[in-house]
């Protein structure tokens, strides 16, 4: 999930370096990124190096960024997608949550070759999950599973397949934004 993320916030750094060949810019391609800042206040500070890339835009694409609020406190989705990229790259895993949807078994089983699992199971790198004793054929056991971004703070408990669409909705209306 962390490598989806990453290719849709890629696709904005991409447009970014799109909108540099577009308007011929003379700008260094490692200083071209699309710009999502920690707040507001960073986002207008002059310094700051996306404000650097903002300010070389024509007016009309830099007015399309400023009105995004690409920055915490501004645009909800497109910080959540920044911070996650962060989060995943360079922090951790990106926590997940599994919980079992159903659980069948076919065939005969020893008392003590299945155990079930919890009602909730929070997954981390660091989580391995076993049903059935060291042996045991695992074609006896068909298994399915809700798998939710748990990442309460940006995204709340979403199964992942909606948290990656809500991402690329995001990114994807940026992107059109820009479209001549």
């Amino acid at each position: 999930m962390g490598a989806y993320i990453n290719a849709i916030r890629s696709g904005l750094d991409i447009l970014a370096f799109a909108l540099v060949r577009r308007y011929s810019l003379d700008t260094p391609e490692d200083r071209v990124m699309f710009p999502i800042a920690r707040s507001e206040e960073t986002f207008r500070n002059r310094s700051w190096q996306g404000r650097q890339f903002l300010e070389v835009l024509p007016a009309r694409d830099r007015e399309i960024i400023e009105t995004l609020k690409p920055y915490q406190g501004g645009s909800a989705g497109l910080w959540t997608l920044h911070h996650l990229d962060i989060v995943r790259k360079h922090r951790r895993l990106l926590t997940a949550v599994l919980r079992p949807i159903s659980i069948s078994l076919h065939g005969t089983l020893k008392p003590d070759d299945f155990k079930p699992l919890p009602t909730e199971i929070h997954v981390n790198e660091e989580t391995v999950i076993g049903l059935l004793k060291k042996g045991v054929d695992a074609n006896l056991v068909r298994s399915k599973f809700y798998v939710g971004l748990d990442e309460q703070v940006y995204v709340g408990r979403r199964p992942v397949v909606a948290a990656l669409a809500h991402l690329c909705d995001v990114a994807s209306g940026v992107i059109k934004q820009f479209d001549d």
